[in-house]
């Protein structure tokens, strides 16, 4: 498996070969030790692919140039650190709705609703793509959370950034364009060319 520098690259040079001239649609990236500080400060670690992914552009612009070809919204690593404690603080009030069951089961653990390692570093609607940070080794898996079914999450993540990074990319290069016919460019996803993902990716990611 490649790293995700690489994957990103090459995902970014696909998308150049897609979108208008001249547009730059993402921030700079972050440098390696503000990443680190700044996850430090929120007591979680910095795998070296969390590294990567807010190095390659740290969050998006704001003109609709800006989305990802995806339906997916690029989040900074400031705006990921907010989303992940008002995500939390929701759950907590959630939790707190419910009473205490006899016995306690999952659904009165917050980590169970928003683990305290993820952090979300796209979002689509109600949805969040999330970073499992992890201390012990370079590779961070990803999981889908939507806020309907919050246990969903615990069920499947991919084995690295860069595994999903890849098949995006499959997708990008193979039946993705830019529609500019209608009132609003947007970017379509033509479902019926798009290949099989491996059985890795989980559904939510495809």
């Amino acid at each position: 498996m490649i790293a995700l520098s690489q994957a990103l690259a090459e995902y970014e040079r696909v998308w150049g070969t897609l979108r208008p001239e001249g547009v730059k649609p993402l921030r700079p990236g972050a440098s390696p030790e503000t990443v680190r500080q700044t996850l430090a400060g929120a007591g979680l670690p910095s795998p070296q692919e969390i590294i990567d992914w807010f190095g390659w552009h740290n969050g998006s612009g704001e003109g609709w140039l800006s989305q990802l070809p995806s339906v997916w919204h690029l989040l900074s690593l400031d705006e990921a650190l907010e989303h992940r404690e008002q995500v939390r603080e929701e759950r907590r009030r959630f939790i707190a709705t419910l009473g205490p069951s006899e016995p306690p089961d999952e659904w009165d653990d917050l980590d169970f609703h928003w683990h305290h390692s993820w952090l979300p570093v796209l979002m689509g609607d109600a949805t969040y793509v999330v970073a499992e940070l992890r201390a012990g080794g370079d590779e961070v898996p990803l999981r889908a959370w939507a806020s309907d079914a919050p246990e969903e999450a615990n069920e499947m993540a991919s084995p690295s950034m860069a595994s999903v990074i890849e098949y995006w990319t499959v997708v990008l290069r193979c039946c993705t364009r830019l529609r500019t016919d209608g009132r609003f460019p947007h970017w379509e996803i033509d479902r019926d060319r798009r290949p099989p993902a491996p059985e890795y990716v989980p559904p939510q990611l495809q």
